[in-house]
């Protein structure tokens, strides 16, 4: 698997999808707040919306078509219309917590954001957050991490655009920082300090050297080239990060 690039941090590039009129609108609402966002609306509610960007219209019967046809070509979706709705027709599109695209959906009075898929690597939190901004809403994160106010490693990935070069370490390093296990972190110290430094399990380390004389379950690297441990500690769960 190639890397995974995180340089999602910046919310552009969105897919704002509507079915009603009531959503054309908060749909149009959002796309003037996004750059390059395009709307996506059935086009018997072309005269109800004033967005002057890229308009995309649908006729009855191709509102499938068109999620297919613009899945692949945006960072992030966003629906305005139910989440049921949402799941159905996206499921068929699903690859992997690593590829795939952010997804949020909100209700057509602009109450809730929700982050319905990729909240971490594709952005999909701070979408919602920043949709629910916009509309004077509440965002919804159910991400374990978020839920309990730490900031989850792949998170703090994407948020500085960084790359993540073995995505399969994600799950196991985030689940022991849930689960108070004893991580090492060689990050800068600002960010250690901002995000890391009230939780006793996270230590920040300046080198490997450190690793050899403490009973460490996991190790996070963010540094501009790879980094390997000494050989005797090769059992130790890795996540790697590559800076810019």
């Amino acid at each position: 698997m190639p890397p995974i690039y995180s340089n999602r941090n910046q919310i552009e590039n969105i897919a704002i999808y509507a079915l009603t009129e009531a959503g054309s609108i908060i749909a149009a609402k959002l796309a003037e707040n996004i750059a390059g966002s395009k709307l996506i609306i059935p086009e018997k509610f072309k005269e109800h919306v004033l967005f002057k960007g890229t308009i995309d219209f649908f006729q009855p019967g191709n509102f499938t078509q068109k999620i297919s046809d613009n899945w692949s070509i945006h960072k992030g979706h966003i629906f305005i219309m139910a989440t049921g709705i949402v799941v159905r027709k996206i499921a068929i599109h699903l690859k992997n917590k690593t590829e795939d695209p952010a997804v949020v959906v909100c209700d057509e009075k602009g109450k809730y954001a929700i982050s319905l898929l990729s909240g971490h690597i594709g952005g999909g939190n701070r979408i919602a957050k920043f949709a629910a901004s916009i509309l004077k809403g509440d965002a919804v994160i159910t991400t374990a991490t978020d839920v309990q106010g730490l900031m989850a490693f792949d998170e703090l990935a994407s948020t500085y655009n960084w790359q993540v070069t073995n995505p399969g370490k994600i799950k196991i390093l985030n689940t022991m920082l849930l689960e108070g296990k004893k991580i090492a972190v060689i990050i800068p110290e600002t960010l250690y300090k901002k995000y890391y430094s009230f939780r006793h399990n996270i230590v920040l380390i300046s080198s490997l050297d450190a690793l050899e004389n403490n009973n460490f379950s996991g190790l996070v690297i963010a540094s501009p080239l790879p980094q390997s441990p000494p050989e005797n500690l090769k059992q130790l769960e890795i996540l790697q990060i590559q800076t810019t």
